[in-house]
């Protein structure tokens, strides 16, 4: 006689959810390996093995598909974890434990920003933008405040010196 075993036990020797083998049993996916007994059911394992690689449908198995109820083949052991987000091959366990490190890392960004140590993009461009218009206006604006002078000076050298202390003037006001 084959050695028998509850559906739990052979849930868990498939590394499935007990479910799992009731719905198989249900949609007649297991049949000739499965006895009635009390309230569960006794299972051939190698009998329902076979029976379960005979039956299910093309696709099932393995990691979870989208639509797949359950896994009724265990995964495969070689096979690593994904290492991205993939709502169709990730487990609950990957799922939390990607949502804890996220959560950890938003964590270490609020610490960051409240200590000072990190700043908003949009501020930083925005400041640099308000520099920069400084700059800019300042520099422009030194024709107008010495064109007279420089129009009536003929030594080179003076010219000289009148812009370049007027540059000099232009970029120290912007020294904060």
């Amino acid at each position: 006689m084959p050695q028998v075993i509850s559906a739990t036990e052979y849930s868990k020797r498939r590394g499935v959810a007990p479910t799992t083998i009731s719905q198989a049993i249900a949609e007649g996916r297991l049949n000739k390996s499965v006895r009635r007994h009390g309230k569960g059911y006794l299972i051939d394992p190698e009998l329902a093995d076979a029976e379960l690689a005979a039956n299910n449908a093309p696709g099932r198995g393995g990691r979870r598909e989208k639509g797949n109820v359950g896994m009724l083949t265990p995964p495969d052991s070689n096979t690593p974890p994904p290492d991205s987000f993939d709502s169709e091959t990730e487990t609950y366990t990957e799922a939390k434990t990607r949502h804890e490190r996220l959560k950890a890392d938003l964590a270490a960004l609020d610490l960051a920003e409240k200590e000072g140590k990190l700043i908003e993009a949009a501020a930083v461009e925005r400041e640099a933008f308000r520099v920069a218009r400084l700059v800019r206006d300042g520099i422009l604006n030194i024709p107008d405040r010495i064109a007279g002078d420089l129009a009536a000076e003929t030594d080179q050298f003076a010219i000289h010196q009148k812009l370049t202390a007027e540059l000099r003037k232009a970029l120290e006001g912007l020294s904060l």
